[in-house]
């Protein structure tokens, strides 16, 4: 298993690790670490890097920044890339008007109602709103009932997800399992305490659809339109390249120390 995957979210706390470490004796200099860190943080704070958002000029000006406190604290690359970089790709989310459901007499936007989702495909598609509840979602996962969703657009919990007994069962593994019923498009929604979002998994989906995600203030303006007609248009994702910036100390500890921004 490859030691190290996509995506590790410590940018600022990473680079103030490096800075800390010497590189013959990876001893700590108090007073020069609090100015080094200092300087770090203003710099991937400031505003000429205009976010750091992965992709942009201002990811970029990170990286390499990352990159050269790294040599500098004699942090090497890990020996499975060719340098400090690991590059990934993703698909953008949009906001404004990239995703809405006509339903009724309403009609829903990103980004107050709907947001799309990682895994969706571009495409306008129409159909009838149709819920599936927790119990006919198992008896599908477990292969005791097939249901021709053709024509329908599926509403369903993401919840069920951890209410199912299923280790291997993930969001990218249920929207296979929906598309195999023939549906023309999915709408994800939570309850309780989760938040409003859907983590993306590694895993490909074969039969690829629209697939967006209902924000909580908008259940139920969608749940009085069950059994109806919709209409729901999702814009084509637009596939980022990016990177990360991994930093490697050595293997002679216990543990190997990886640390990346």
């Amino acid at each position: 298993m490859n030691p190290f995957k996509p995506i590790i979210k410590t940018l600022i706390p990473a680079l103030i690790i490096a800075t800390s470490l010497n590189a013959q004796s990876y001893q700590f200099d108090f007073e020069p670490t609090l100015q080094r860190m200092s300087r770090d943080v203003r710099t991937l704070a400031s505003d000429s890097l205009m976010g750091r958002e992965p992709g942009t000029p201002g990811e970029k000006m990170a990286a390499t920044y990352i990159e050269k406190q790294f040599k500098q604290a004699g942090i090497l690359y890990h020996p499975q890339l060719k340098d400090y970089k690991q590059q990934f790709c993703f698909n953008k989310s949009f906001y404004g008007d990239s995703v809405w459901l006509a339903i009724g007499n309403d009609t829903l936007f990103t980004y107050d109602h709907l947001y799309q989702t990682h895994y969706t495909v571009g495409d306008t598609i129409s159909g009838t709103l149709t819920n599936i509840s927790l119990d006919t979602l198992k008896k599908i996962i477990k292969n005791d009932e097939t249901i021709d969703y053709t024509g329908k657009i599926v509403i369903t919990n993401l919840n069920y997800i951890d209410s199912i007994v299923d280790k291997e069962l993930n969001t990218s593994k249920l929207i296979q399992i929906l598309a195999n019923q023939n549906c023309e498009g999915i709408l994800f929604y939570r309850t309780g305490s989760f938040p409003d979002r859907i983590w993306s998994h590694s895993t490909l989906i074969e039969k690829q659809m629209p697939v967006a995600y209902i924000a909580r203030p908008s259940i139920d303006t969608v749940f009085n339109y069950l059994n109806t007609e919709a209409t729901l248009a999702i814009q084509e994702p637009v596939k980022i390249a990016a990177s990360n910036v991994i930093g490697y100390i050595d293997n002679k500890a216990d543990k190997t120390v990886i640390i990346g921004g």
